[in-house]
């Protein structure tokens, strides 16, 4: 059987864990990483550029 291996990038941590955790549960490896960074002014960007 194969495992299917799923990279999560998310800036909220909570949401990042659920997701994984629903993913785990269908025998899939997940890894989990936060992409949050504060800026020096301490305010979080809420732009998203692709």
């Amino acid at each position: 059987m194969v495992t299917m291996r799923v990279l999560v990038v998310e800036d909220e941590k909570l949401l990042a864990d659920a997701v994984a955790t629903g993913l785990r549960r269908h025998a899939m490896a997940v890894d989990v990483r936060t992409t949050a960074r504060v800026p020096s002014s301490g305010r979080r960007s809420t732009t998203t550029t692709w």
